[in-house]
């Protein structure tokens, strides 16, 4: 049988709509890295006790986020196009925490906390235009149809400029 263990939240990550006080995450450790991004963060605070690589220097990681944002998508327009908010919220909360994610994985870093989120947002190289200003609409307003039409743009902005920093890279007359 596969081990459980039992994690606390890490105080830099006790900010809603992920976590609140006293939150504990049961997790199994050899889970795969797609099934652990169900848990908002968990790989950002503790990547050191599930047998991956640091994902954030790793373009399959990268990649996977946003394929699994592509496969859910639909799903979630389905919902609010139905008026079934309610019923997005989780799907909402857990993409906007693995486009936090996908956001600093591509500036190569870790998210070390959700406590200084616009200021580290500010330093982060490659991001949209007016990314903090939508990210914190988003997620204030996390089950509103906008803010899944705002999550929609942002993934597909950040994918866009992900795909021609690699194409910089792989191309020696950029």
């Amino acid at each position: 049988m596969d081990k459980t263990v039992q994690l606390e939240v890490k105080d830099d990550f006790l900010v809603s709509p992920f976590y609140k006080k006293n939150d504990l995450l049961l997790v199994q450790p050899q889970r795969s890295m797609e099934d652990l991004l169900e848990f908002p963060f968990i790989i950002d605070m503790y990547f050191e006790i599930f047998s991956i690589q640091a994902p954030w220097l790793y373009k399959p990681y990268m990649l996977m986020i946003y394929d699994k944002w592509k496969r859910d998508e639909q799903g979630i327009a389905k919902l609010f196009k139905k008026r079934r908010s309610h019923e997005c919220s989780e799907l909402m909360r857990i993409h906007i925490a693995a486009f936090i994610d996908f956001l600093f994985w591509i500036n190569k870093q870790r998210v070390d906390s959700l406590k200084n989120l616009p200021v580290d947002v500010s330093q982060l190289r490659i991001k949209p235009v007016n990314c903090m200003e939508r990210l914190n609409y988003i997620i204030n307003k996390h089950n509103q149809f906008q803010s899944f039409i705002l999550l929609q743009q942002l993934f597909d902005e950040v994918f866009k400029t992900y795909q021609i920093e690699e194409a910089k890279k792989d191309n020696p007359l950029y």
